[in-house]
């Protein structure tokens, strides 16, 4: 059994990955990165019920770094690493806090937002909270018993690329794509991790070719008695 963290924001990557898994054999399990999804993956992990995750949503940690209302706690991505197990780690949807609509705390109200739904604002993640981010995850995978592989969707985290962020009253304030601010993830998590456990890719997460990639990369990193026949 794997586990697969996912969000709609990036389904067709969700599906894509759980397809060509499935095809290979293997029964997913999906945990929806709202707080409790997250809490259950590292509860499953700990316990040993899963061969192997793919982490493809890890949004979670930014509602931790910033209080937002998805967090998980502070035992997010660490379960896994604990279990020695092999784990594909993705930034996915790590560009943005969720917060209810209406009740964005007052420190945050002149940053940039995309309103997701009626109950969900997003709030658009900077470089220092990326640095933060990038610390983060980069300490909690360097202390991995077992194989680690993170991969970085160049081409954007979530399927917000090619939308514009506004500011609370609805006024558009720019583009949502800032790559040059995403990179800040990527430049801080290699000072943590060995340049090859950082796979850097040219797709958008939700591109068949990186959900492709996720499910390679991870049989790759499995013991061979649990790898599929046919490799």
């Amino acid at each position: 059994m794997v586990g697969v963290s996912s969000f709609g924001n990036i389904q067709p990557a969700v599906d894509r990955i759980t397809a060509r898994l499935e095809a290979d054999g293997f029964e997913v399990i999906h945990f929806h990165a709202s707080g409790p999804g997250g809490r259950a993956l590292e509860k499953l992990a700990a316990a040993g019920e899963l061969a192997a995750v793919i982490d493809l949503t890890t949004s979670e940690l930014t509602d931790l770094v910033t209080g937002g209302v998805y967090s998980a706690g502070e035992t997010r991505l660490t379960a896994a690493s604990a279990a020695g197990l092999p784990q594909v780690a993705v930034p996915g949807c790590l560009d943005f806090t969720n917060w209810w609509v209406g009740q964005v705390p007052d420190k945050y109200r002149q940053r940039e937002f995309y309103q997701y739904n009626v109950e969900i604002m997003l709030m658009r993640t900077n470089a220092e909270e990326f640095s933060t981010l990038g610390k983060l995850f980069g300490e909690r995978l360097r202390a991995a018993k077992g194989p680690v592989s993170v991969l970085i969707p160049g081409g954007g985290m979530s399927q917000l690329v090619g939308r514009k962020t506004c500011d609370l009253a609805g006024n558009e304030l720019g583009a949502w794509a800032q790559p040059d601010i995403d990179r800040v993830f990527v430049e801080t998590l290699k000072r943590y991790l060995p340049p090859g456990a950082i796979k850097e890719l040219p797709h958008h997460i939700n591109d068949e070719p990186f959900a492709d990639a996720c499910v390679t990369e991870m049989i790759e990193m499995m013991p061979a008695r649990l790898k599929p026949a046919r490799r």
